[in-house]
């Protein structure tokens, strides 16, 4: 994984600012697919049925990471760049490690319930990651939950159709390799993974207000 991306002082402050989230549908389907049971209250901190650990890779400044803590008794979340973690939320169920996806030794084998990957697989050497998911995740019901935010969707399509012009063709070769596969979703890599897979394909809305400078 490249360290130096978003690593930066002033630029990890920024991500910290200005770096989405994730909606809180995305969490529910996570539990619900690691515990099979849609019978979960998710607004009640003090749930015994919480995912006992998590592992959240290349967590940045902790945008996902703070969400597991509601449903997991406890987070390890590790980010190859120092500066990120420094602009961490901090948590009592949640340690941060400065290390990177492909180096997770520090673990103990068969340790791990939960493992997720938010926007951020597509800058590993992902089969070396995946060699140490495989150490470290539990067998028979460990689960690695990768995800990534979808091109932006507008009410107004002749929006739309400006906009996928722009990015698909005037900035066409613009895009590192690694940026391209979030464009597609991540379905280019789908066959590389070595895993029974539960793809999610329908579209988890997420609503933000933007303005044209946003834009």
């Amino acid at each position: 994984m490249n360290c130096q991306l978003f690593n930066e002082p002033n630029h990890t402050t920024i991500y910290k600012a200005y770096r989405t989230g994730y909606p809180q549908e995305l969490y529910k389907k996570i539990l619900e697919f690691y515990f099979n049971t849609t019978n979960i209250d998710f607004n009640n901190d003090d749930n015994d049925k919480k995912i006992p650990l998590a592992l959240d890779v290349a967590c940045g400044s902790g945008q996902a990471t703070i969400d597991l803590s509601y449903y997991c008794h406890r987070v390890i979340a590790i980010d190859c760049s120092e500066n990120q973690l420094k602009n961490a939320t901090l948590k009592e169920n949640i340690e941060y490690h400065c290390s990177n996806a492909e180096n997770l030794t520090f673990l103990s084998p068969n340790s791990i319930d939960l493992i997720t990957v938010a926007t951020a697989l597509h800058w590993f050497d992902i089969q070396t990651f995946f060699q140490q998911v495989d150490r470290v995740l539990k067998p028979n019901g460990g689960v690695l939950s990768v995800w990534c935010i979808g091109f932006p969707l507008l009410d107004n399509s002749k929006t739309i159709e400006i906009l996928n012009n722009f990015y698909q063709n005037d900035l066409h070769g613009c895009w590192s390799d690694q940026a391209q596969l979030v464009i597609d979703n991540y379905e280019s890599i789908l066959d590389t993974f070595p895993y029974q897979q539960t793809s999610i394909k329908h579209i988890i809305t997420y609503e933000r207000e933007m303005s044209s400078l946003q834009l």
